[in-house]
């Protein structure tokens, strides 16, 4: 109880941007051509119980939440564009579409070109049919303002009611008589634009210890970093009903359950929803810190978005069971770059980053395996996670008996990211010793990002592996 009780304590402080921001230049052009960006909206998307309710809150010029005084965010775009397949419908119906029919397309991308069928051929050029190459402006990760910034954004998210009227109904069958307010159970999303609304930023909200989403972020925690419906012992109740022996989960069950409208997955991908349909021409970008990141993540591999996410748990595995990220697959990317009318750049571009990590071991290794798991890592280049090594969350080494994770009830035993990973070494520069503590994004901002000089080389880490011990089944539910 007394380790629980320290825990939270380092978490429950008033999280805000720290006054060591003032010392970031102020105007664009100390950030070489950064551009400023506003809070617009706040989104709150329901969840649990409320799953149905999704409002706004419209923040008017020189508005802002409390303790967060007329605040804009300076931020630079990278100087070259990200390039990307994409769906061509956002819709739920084109997400739908792309999963119906992945499965047959990877069974068929699996054998031999001269082996396919009329009928194979017929289904890969449908399958064609759903992607769009595109080039896309992504944030300047290298720019160490920017970098800080995007930091003080998602340290936002955190911060309490806007000063604006009242909340408007996204939800054409909202009840306004039902009880739901800021604290409510819910996913939050801050969005900020630039003054010609031509890029978006949407920032979600991370995991509250206290107040009344504190329950549901907690458990969304224990449904997408644990192996197995936050089954790490059998001391431990299971956020969900997908596990069903030592070390063996029902594959199918946890997608379904990663995917329902109760849970944050839905919540976040509505929110992107809503924004892109009020700013249809802009480009969206995605951040967040701990569990906001990674929700971030999830979303922008469903959409190929660029993303920030500092702090974050490792979702990769999560996205991995939601059938994330969305990708034409290695074929069909093949058969697009021969067709569409990219530029010699982008095509280097896309074939530069492949969906499967080829081996130079020609050995057969069997599906399923930790080996096969290694090889065939779904990657995405326009994802940056952020974070340093004396943060247990992120680096993946908050679990086991002796944890304060583990002593609060916190299943966090995945160490894995999607895309590239950027980490700060504080405890070989500066000594510091592994606690949960540093995981805050104010203590991030504060004592890492505006202590550095520079930013972290972006790497891939495709050799990492969650959860070998365990056995994921597809079984009916």
């Amino acid at each position: 109880m007394l380790v629980a009780f320290a825990f939270l304590a380092q978490y429950t402080q008033a999280v805000i941007v720290p006054a060591a921001l003032a010392d970031l230049p102020r105007s664009p052009e100390t950030l070489d051509g950064g551009e400023r960006f506003y809070l617009r909206a706040v989104h709150h998307r329901g969840t649990g119980a409320h799953a149905d309710v999704h409002r706004r809150a419209d923040i008017m010029e020189g508005e802002s939440p409390s303790r967060v005084k007329q605040q804009s965010f300076s931020l630079q775009r990278s100087p070259a564009d990200e390039v990307v397949w994409q769906l061509k419908d956002h819709s739920y119906d084109g997400i739908d579409a792309y999963h119906e029919r992945s499965a047959r397309v990877r069974a068929i991308e699996s054998l031999q070109a001269s082996s396919h069928t009329q009928a194979d051929r017929i289904i890969l050029d449908d399958f064609e049919q759903l992607f769009i190459g595109k080039s896309i402006a992504v944030p300047d990760v290298n720019s160490r303002p920017t970098v800080v910034n995007l930091a003080a954004m998602t340290s936002n998210a955190y911060t309490k009611e806007p000063h604006t009227g009242d909340w408007i109904d996204l939800k054409a069958n909202f009840n306004s008589s039902t009880r739901f307010g800021w604290d409510e159970s819910g996913l939050r999303g801050h969005v900020f634009a630039n003054r010609d609304n031509s890029t978006v930023v949407i920032s979600y909200k991370g995991t509250s210890l206290v107040g009344d989403t504190y329950q549901h972020d907690k458990k969304m925690d224990n449904l997408l970093f644990s192996c197995c419906c936050g089954r790490v012992s059998a001391l431990w109740r299971t956020v969900c009903d997908c596990y069903q022996d030592t070390f063996t989960c029902n594959a199918t069950c946890l997608e379904n359950e990663l995917r329902s409208p109760k849970h944050y997955y839905k919540a976040a991908i509505d929110v992107y929803h809503a924004v892109q349909k009020e700013y249809p021409r802009a480009t969206i970008w995605v951040i967040g810190h701990s569990l906001g990141g990674a929700v971030a993540s999830l979303v922008a591999q469903t959409y190929s978005l660029p993303c920030v996410a500092f702090e974050s748990p490792a979702e990769r595995l999560a996205s991995t069971r939601l059938g994330l990220p969305i990708r034409p697959g290695e074929l069909i990317g093949t058969r697009l770059l021969d067709r569409q009318a990219l530029s010699e750049q982008q095509r280097q571009l896309i074939s530069n980053a492949p969906s499967r990590q080829q081996s130079e071991d020609a050995k057969p290794i069997l599906p399923g395996t930790p080996q096969a798991k290694k090889r065939d890592v779904p990657f995405a280049a326009n994802i940056w996670h952020i974070g340093h090594t004396a943060d247990p969350i992120f680096m993946g080494v908050c679990n086991g008996v002796t944890s304060s994770c583990w002593a609060t009830g916190y299943a966090m035993e995945t160490h894995c990211h999607s895309g590239l990973e950027m980490v700060y070494d504080t405890v070989q520069d500066f000594g510091w010793r592994t606690g949960v503590a540093t995981h805050r994004i104010i203590n991030v901002i504060s004592d890492v990002l505006l202590k550095y000089n520079a930013t972290p080389t972006a790497v891939r880490t495709d050799e990492c592996v969650d959860c070998f011990n365990w056995n994921e089944i597809a079984q009916r539910v």
